[in-house]
């Protein structure tokens, strides 16, 4: 029996009508040959297929399920063998070969070396294009010709083997999210350093429950067009409507408490002259800073640190944000020593593992941002210029959407979000299996490893705290002198 799955047929219809037509076999066969289809047959519509002809002819049963005749045959003569793949297969219904049969690999060990070259470059977080896996087949193909273990010419490296290739191995060309310049592996020591000096400091300062404080900036476009859109397949062009202010955006400073208590959202506005029913319909809403640019420097940050953290407090305070430039100066460490609030700055490239904001508030913050805007769109009170062109949103509906959107984070996403970047957990270890990154399926999975050999040295007295360089978010080295604060220090392990 033929192990292809896909049988060739005539359409019968044609076949008669051409025949009531008058016309000569060549010139339906010509005609016929255009009307040829491939048709898939699971292994059970063959074994019903087989049950059917028992009790009648095989032309019937031909013409009932639209095959030839000799198919028919084949599936009778192999009845007993698709009964037993029917009740063996784990796919079932959907399976349509029998094991073993189809078209052979050139060459198991190709497979094999092409998938664990893609597999290895994906561990170091390096990008793999349908290119780079072609000529990398075609290299390791070569090498096994020489090796004897290959015809020459017997692989071509096509998109049709390509496409076979990532289906077998359950592989597909995905969208990226995120790119970093060192991989999860490399960073395990830091996000291990960083989690124990959060826990170190927990220990010392005892923090009361609600004292500490998580804060990022992030820019909220005003024209937050998404880069889907559903349309009908094959569509070449997919044009979506915009105010044509793309580019325009503020900056919002989200910062929230480990209880889960949502600070006012710091906002930075490009205009420098306030806007008196603008100012009063937000009060208490959001804390705008009219300061003509949407890029944090130093006064916008001390600016940040009294409207929003505050002087007054019961207890130490402990504030957790990254390290870009205005968050690591002198004049900001002395603003915070004169609060009495201590800080850690999370070490570079370690902020979407273990920053809070990062992790667990902006994507679901900008979400609704992007379904305000579309909204707005669809039904929302809009002006034109006098050219025709629609303007952008008017700031009052933008900053309600900023509203709007940090009002409907929840509470328990905000609590949650401390213990998965280990900032909030318990300082006895019995929570650091809620830390995402270390997870069995997380980014960092070997950092459990060495974070259970910290708590350990811990304990037995073998962790000291010593001088550290940071690198800021703008790439420079900054070094750290001891000022009285070990906010911006980390620990080594010995």
């Amino acid at each position: 029996m033929s192990d292809n799955s896909e049988e060739l047929i005539v359409d019968e219809q044609t076949v008669n009508s051409l025949n009531d037509e008058g016309t000569t076999q060549e010139q339906t066969s010509a005609a016929v040959t255009t009307e040829l289809k491939y048709q898939k047959y699971s292994l059970t519509m063959k074994l019903e297929a087989v049950v059917y002809s028992k009790n009648h002819t095989i032309s019937d049963t031909a013409k009932k399920y639209r095959c030839d005749r000799k198919r028919i045959r084949e599936w009778k003569q192999n009845e007993d063998k698709l009964r037993e793949e029917i009740e063996n297969a784990s796919i079932g219904k959907k399976k349509m070969r029998f094991s073993g049969a189809g078209r052979r690999e050139t060459s198991a060990n190709l497979n094999e070396a092409v998938l664990k070259w893609i597999e290895e470059a994906r561990e170091n977080r390096q990008r793999v294009s349908r290119r780079l896996i072609m000529l990398h087949a075609k290299k390791i193909a070569s090498e096994l010709v020489k090796e004897e273990e290959m015809v020459e010419g017997a692989f071509v490296a096509s998109n049709g083997w390509l496409d076979k290739f990532m289906e077998r191995n359950g592989l597909s060309l995905r969208r990226v999210t995120t790119q970093c310049q060192k991989p999860p592996a490399v960073l395990a020591p830091s996000l291990v350093n960083f989690v124990m000096f959060i826990r170190k400091k927990q220990m010392e300062r005892r923090y009361p429950y609600g004292q500490v404080y998580a804060a990022d900036e992030t820019a909220v476009w005003i024209d937050p067009a998404g880069r889907t859109c559903v349309t009908h397949k094959g569509a070449k062009e997919v044009a979506v409507q915009s105010t044509g202010h793309e580019k325009l955006h503020i900056t919002v400073m989200l910062c929230a408490k480990d209880n889960g208590a949502k600070c006012l959202p710091f906002v930075l506005l490009p205009r420098k002259r306030p806007i008196p029913e603008v100012v009063q319909k937000f009060k208490g809403k959001l804390i705008l800073s009219w300061c003509g640019s949407v890029w944090m420097n130093q006064e916008q940050t001390s600016d940040f640190l009294h409207r929003v953290i505050g002087n007054f407090a019961f207890g130490n305070r402990l504030l957790v944000w990254d390290s870009f430039r205005c968050h690591i100066t002198e004049e900001t460490k002395d603003e915070l020593k004169k609060m009495k609030v201590d800080m850690a700055v999370i070490p570079g490239g370690c902020t979407k593992f273990v920053q809070a904001p990062d992790v667990s508030w902006n994507k679901p913050f900008k979400q609704k941002i992007e379904e305000f805007y579309s909204e707005w769109l669809r039904n929302g009170e809009m002006s034109y210029t006098s050219g025709g062109n629609l303007r952008a949103p008017p700031m009052e509906t933008y900053l309600q959407w900023v509203v709007d959107a940090w009002n409907l984070l929840s509470t328990d996403l905000i609590k949650n979000s401390f213990k998965s970047c280990g900032v909030s957990n318990a300082t006895d270890g019995s929570e650091d299996h809620m830390i995402h990154v270390f997870k069995q399926d997380g980014s960092c999975p070997e950092g459990m490893v060495l974070l259970t050999e910290a708590m350990k040295k811990m304990e037995e007295g073998n962790i000291v705290f010593v001088e550290e360089e940071v690198d800021d978010e703008d790439g420079d080295t900054i070094q750290n002198f001891d000022n009285g604060s070990d906010s911006d220090y980390s620990i080594e392990l010995y």
